[in-house]
């Protein structure tokens, strides 16, 4: 098999969900490739190096839509790609390779305020250069079974032609037993004791503002830090003013984006717990990979978050503070619960292991050649 991928996605480092995903994938397939070879596309050379079987071809990306359909198809054909992977929302519609189109969620057309700011273009965008796409795609490759009802919903795509395959966690997570280490990590974010931790970026699904309020609400743990893991961009802005107004800001540490798996995992592991109250998700690794660190989650049971944590969170409403504050306060007291939300957790985690999901991905995309 000669199988192509869209790199793009971790040319400037993993951090977001479809790169961590794409990111274990080839860590995967570096040890797996013998007769196959793979070639990475991306407009920049990759900060990584996967072995001498997987080659970064690097095209310079002057327009996106010229990359695509354009360089991309042409370089494909020069390198005889047989099987082409897209890790997200796109496709070179000229090629004839076989080609797999991911789509991991169709937020901007299904939550409310996204749908209302994708203007004319972004509708059209979705609407028809989406289905174009996705009629071009030999298979449809999502994470979660609520994303592939969703597809089949909005695009009246046969069942028979999506595949579910779930977002794997990382083998770097595991709990982090060092307390020197974990100690130290805390001291460099400013972290001073107890915490409870969020990850994840701070648009407005993500629900950030509404964990705050529910972090207000939680009487008796001014000890209690919360430990806000994401960019400091505008929506880190507007929290820091919310968490002024509420009289926390001085419990409240925004850490920026952090792309280090080893510092994730000693923070993981440290936290008290994990919260999730993000209001649409495709998946949800975040907590899943807070579960593989040895940390209770409590979790919005909103969209596909059920199916990303099975039986192993506390699930909440997470419209309502006063639920998320609730739950919260009842596992750290109750420690029976806590215990079981642990041992339950690191079981749910070792079901989306990067080694079993990834070889699943390997023989969906080399079954393609057949």
């Amino acid at each position: 098999m000669r199988l192509g991928i869209d790199a793009r996605e971790i040319e400037r480092g993993v951090s977001t969900g479809i790169g961590r995903a794409l990111f274990n994938f080839l860590r995967y397939a570096s040890e797996t490739l013998h007769n196959d070879r793979l070639t990475l596309f991306s407009s920049r050379p990759l900060p990584f190096s996967f072995g001498s079987r997987i080659e970064n071809h690097v095209m310079l990306e002057d327009s996106t839509r010229f990359w695509d359909q354009v360089k991309l198809p042409l370089a494909m054909k020069n390198q005889r790609i047989e099987v082409f992977y897209s890790p997200y929302y796109k496709l070179p519609l000229l090629t004839k390779a076989r080609c797999v189109c991911a789509v991991l969620d169709l937020i901007y057309l299904r939550f409310p305020k996204y749908r209302s700011l994708l203007g004319y273009q972004g509708a059209l965008y979705y609407h028809t250069f989406g289905r174009m796409c996705l009629n071009k795609a030999r298979k449809i490759l999502t994470c979660s079974q609520f994303s592939k009802d969703d597809i089949m919903k909005v695009y009246g795509i046969s069942r028979k032609k999506i595949e579910v395959i779930p977002l794997s966690v990382s083998s770097a997570y595991s709990p982090d037993t060092d307390a020197v280490r974990r100690e130290a990590v805390k001291a460099g974010f400013g972290i001073r004791g107890r915490y409870l931790l969020y990850a994840g970026n701070f648009k407005e699904h993500k629900n950030v503002p509404v964990l705050l309020e529910a972090f207000r609400q939680m009487e008796g743990y001014q000890d209690l830090q919360l430990v806000l893991v994401g960019p400091r961009d505008a929506g880190a802005v507007r929290l820091t003013r919310q968490a002024e107004e509420l009289g926390i800001d001085g419990q409240v540490v925004f850490t920026d984006r952090i792309v280090d798996e080893t510092v994730m995992r000693t923070l993981y592991s440290g936290a008290e717990l994990f919260v999730m109250p993000s209001l649409y998700e495709g998946f949800g690794l975040p907590p899943v990979e807070a579960m593989a660190c040895g940390t209770p989650v409590v979790c919005s049971k909103a969209t596909s978050l059920p199916e990303a944590v099975g039986d192993a969170a506390v699930m909440i409403d997470a419209t309502r503070p006063e639920e998320i504050a609730h739950a919260a306060v009842e596992v750290l007291r109750n420690d029976t619960l806590r215990k079981e939300l642990v041992r339950r957790g690191v079981v749910r985690a070792a079901q989306l292991s990067e080694q079993s999901l990834s070889k699943r991905m390997f023989d969906f995309l080399r079954d393609m050649v057949l």
